[in-house]
């Protein structure tokens, strides 16, 4: 089980004596995070150390630029979750305050580890520190001063002529393309909230939906998707809707999945996970709700060909 530790405080109580540090926003825990992650994990067996992930709750953007969550991958306990998946025992994971970012590299480095860094793993293009003036050599030049500890400079993942990063797959996200950015993250891109009531407007029209609320990351470009839902440990096939419904006028962004191979019993308020496998197409508004429902029947029998076809 992971343990987080969120405040310098309570990390300088349980500080191991000997540690592997990583530092980073690891939002996505993609492809590239879990390789540094490896190597991470290598080096702290060879150092007889506890490896330890060190992140912020709340992207140093939402701090720095004023950004919204709404443009990240995972919040923090999604992130959470798949640092566990990975097998990291500790997550050292302060609020990201306007204090932080103003500490230099070494005041930051001296903080976090003390004398009891026995080595670090970062990625080649790590920054850090007041205006992110830090790099690879402060984390050197701050290992060399304190006599121990060794550094792993780990290079970026490339796939499909791309540097796999998280700026990269929302871009992907943004774009509708689903499928490449499942490619980069090792799944499919999955938002997790609880069920909202609705208006019953699908179920009127032959499509009822499980309506997702409360969800605090990233939304796929608006458009309909096969993915999947997630609630009560089973999984179900849907057809997944994200956008603002302009066929009556709606200017919130909803996401409603209407499940495919069975009725799910949701109760309102329960958890929910949607994960997006594929985009049938873009968002698209019509002149009355029995042209909304012919291009929903369309909607289904290409979301069961391409599930006949993945199967």
């Amino acid at each position: 089980m992971t343990q987080r530790i969120t405040s310098f405080e309570a990390w300088e109580r349980v500080r191991p004596a000997r540690v592997v540090y990583t530092v980073g926003n690891f939002d996505g825990v993609h492809l590239g995070h879990q390789r540094l992650l490896g190597v991470l994990h290598s080096m702290a067996l060879e150092c007889a150390a506890v490896p330890v992930v060190v992140t912020f709750t709340g992207h140093p953007q939402t701090v720095i630029e004023n950004k919204s969550d709404l443009f990240l991958l995972t919040d923090a306990d999604q992130r959470a979750d798949l640092l566990a998946e990975s097998a990291v025992p500790l997550v050292f994971e302060p609020a990201f305050t306007g204090a932080i970012a103003s500490m230099e590299p070494h005041q930051f480095l001296e903080s976090l580890a003390g004398q009891g860094a026995v080595g670090f793993v970062v990625g080649d293009d790590f920054r850090f520190g007041a205006a992110r003036k830090g790099g690879v050599e402060d984390v050197a030049g701050f290992l060399e001063q304190s006599g121990n500890g060794c550094l792993a400079i780990v290079p970026g993942l490339v796939m499909d002529g791309e540097r796999v990063s998280s700026t990269r797959i929302r871009a992907l996200l943004a774009s509708g393309d689903v499928e490449p950015a499942a490619r980069y993250l090792g799944r499919d891109y999955t938002l997790r909230g609880c069920r909202q009531p609705g208006d019953r407007i699908g179920s009127a029209i032959g499509f009822p939906t499980v309506n997702l609320h409360g969800f605090k990351t990233m939304l796929p470009a608006n458009g309909v998707y096969l993915g999947r839902m997630h609630h009560a440990g089973r999984e179900y096939q849907a057809m997944v809707y994200a956008g603002s419904r302009p066929t009556i006028g709606g200017r919130e962004q909803r996401v409603e999945c209407h499940v495919l191979d069975a009725r799910p019993d949701v109760a309102p308020l329960d958890e929910v996970a949607v994960s997006f496998t594929c985009r049938l197409r873009g968002e698209m508004a019509f002149s009355d709700r029995d042209a909304l429902a012919r291009q929903l029947n369309m909607d289904r029998a290409a979301a069961l060909a391409r599930l006949a076809l993945m199967r």
